[in-house]
């Protein structure tokens, strides 16, 4: 029995261990969109039998981030703009909402924190890997912060949901400077309202921010999706040509 017990715990861990390396290969950028995973390649990487890898990539498939093509193997999710509009249409009904049901519920304490976290999504600049994945990692904490003070665990949870869709994550990885420096302020604005205790300003603010993302996001797969300029073939001597000069 305890033999069992502990290559069950055993197998949860690889699993854990499979899936954390998958997302976390995914949201920098080592996996593409589009692009196949193969098991073994995981498998060998981490140390670990095929069957936690087939069994993370099964739930990394029911969440969304992966596609099973039958007979063709697992690869990486690619989104359409009908994908980004229904995915933040989702989240834009119900995050404003929950932020103007916590501003009541916001504390000091709580306030110091969202500014450190601001701060923290300002003072990252840059396009370096680890910068992205701070501001990515305070930017999940500040939302995260305002919505689980609303204190409706039915609505959290559907959110919660929703931002585990990789497409939200890369969204903020794929900022300009111009629209990371709006961000940044729609961050600093929202905090003002709450200090205000402004409910209504508040929810203004982040359902703006919401839309600023879709509107990112729609752009970048507009870039992704228009056809490479074909270059201009060079011009070829005609048949019988000499190329001297009479």
């Amino acid at each position: 029995m305890q033999n069992s017990e502990a290559s069950a715990h055993l197998m949860s861990r690889s699993v854990h261990a499979a899936y954390e390396f998958i997302t976390r290969e995914i949201e920098e950028g080592r996996l593409q969109a589009g692009g196949f995973i193969r098991e073994e390649t995981i498998a060998e990487r981490l140390g670990v039998s095929r069957t936690p890898v087939r069994e993370a990539l099964r739930i990394l498939a029911a969440e969304g981030w992966l596609e099973i093509k039958k007979n063709q193997g697992v690869r990486v999710n690619t989104w359409s703009a009908r994908h980004v509009r229904e995915i933040f249409d989702a989240r834009v009904l119900i995050e404003p909402y929950l932020v103007g049901q916590a501003v009541p519920r916001i504390t000091a304490q709580d306030l110091d924190e969202l500014v450190r976290l601001a701060e923290d999504m300002a003072g990252n600049r840059g396009s370096a890997p680890e910068a992205v994945t701070r501001r990515q990692v305070a930017n999940d904490r500040f939302h995260m912060l305002l919505t689980e003070r609303s204190d409706n665990q039915v609505l959290c949870a559907s959110l919660n949901a929703i931002k585990k869709i990789p497409l939200i994550k890369w969204t903020f990885r794929g900022y300009t400077e111009p629209e990371r420096l709006r961000s940044n302020a729609q961050h600093f604005d929202m905090i003002e309202a709450i200090r205000a205790g402004d409910a209504e300003l508040a929810q203004a603010i982040m359902k703006n921010h919401i839309l600023h993302g879709r509107s990112s996001m729609l752009g970048n797969l507009d870039k992704e999706s228009a056809p490479t300029p074909k270059k201009p073939r060079a011009a070829q001597p005609r048949r019988g040509a000499t190329g001297k000069r009479s």
